[in-house]
């Protein structure tokens, strides 16, 4: 098997987590990240690998996966699932240690392998969906509490599984990735990077695509291309002093890269997603149609 592939996570604004959907059918990318999260399969089945074992998975079922625990969602069939991320230390460690939330406690103790609760429904993910940001907080931790209370669970990995890639390259890996949001907009070249990685420019291209799966400038206009959907619902800014704004002086350039990355033009992505923010808002993140890599 090959290594997993780090993955940054990026959270809405005025919130430390996120709630998304994927749909469609999803293809196997074994990944990690050091937030925990929990995906409700709402249609299809599959497969779902996490760390050295492999479960079938259904509609109702609830995966919990831990900090920094590689996992993959593979599926044959259209699938839908809702995925929600959050960092390990949302809850706090003084409210997890209180007795009334034992069975919590336990629960995410159980996340460190993976685990698995079948039989959950949609309803109770619903607050997560609150207009207000704290209070969606506060339904994610209700949620959390039903389903540590929800039984028989699973667990995913075995209980001796290690599977982290050493410390030195996860920091090496966070710099570069924390240098390259910082400057967005402008080109930062390798032999910059190379600075903050304390490598080479040659090595720490190869470092970041054996690290990440894509090369460094795949990465960077994903994260152009993400910020650019986030203005265009958040703001009534031109399409072209936004394409600006986000690194794209060439609107010609920027308008294929956007309907490769999105599959529609920025237009229309605009009018779609102005339209569905009507309803409650929500954490979200582009590319709906992959499977839950981040899950």
């Amino acid at each position: 098997m090959r290594p997993a592939v780090f993955e940054r996570l990026e959270t809405p604004d005025q919130q430390s987590w996120r709630l998304f959907e994927r749909t469609g059918i999803f293809t196997y990318l074994w990944h990690y990240h050091p937030e925990l999260e929990a995906v409700l399969i709402t249609a299809g089945s599959g497969s779902v690998m996490v760390g050295d074992r492999v479960r079938p998975f259904a509609v109702g079922d609830v995966v919990l996966v831990g900090s920094n625990l590689p996992h993959a969602y593979v599926s044959s069939t259209p699938s839908r699932a809702l995925v929600c991320q959050f960092p390990p230390g949302l809850l706090g460690a003084e409210l997890v240690e209180r007795p009334e939330f034992e069975t919590l406690r336990l629960l995410l103790a159980d996340a460190e392998t993976g685990v698995a609760i079948p039989g959950c429904g949609e309803d109770s993910w619903s607050v997560l969906r609150h207009d207000d940001a704290a209070r969606r907080t506060v339904g994610l931790l209700g949620l959390l509490v039903e389903l540590a209370g929800t039984t028989p669970r699973e667990r995913l990995a075995s209980a001796g599984y290690t599977p982290l890639p050493d410390q030195k390259s996860l920091d090496r890996l966070q710099a570069i990735l924390d240098h390259l949001a910082a400057n967005l907009p402008q080109r930062v070249s390798l032999a910059e990077l190379g600075r903050v990685a304390a490598l080479s420019p040659s090595a720490t291209s190869r470092f970041f695509r054996r690290q990440t799966g894509i090369t460094i400038s795949e990465h960077v206009n994903r994260s152009r291309i993400a910020n650019v959907c986030r203005l265009l619902a958040d703001s009534d800014d031109s399409v072209a002093s936004i394409a600006g704004a986000s690194g794209y002086p060439n609107l010609a350039h920027f308008n294929r890269e956007f309907r490769r990355q999105t599959g529609r033009t920025p237009r229309e992505f605009r009018r779609r997603r102005q339209g569905t923010l009507q309803g409650p808002r929500q954490g979200s993140r582009q590319g709906s149609r992959e499977g839950p890599r981040q899950g």
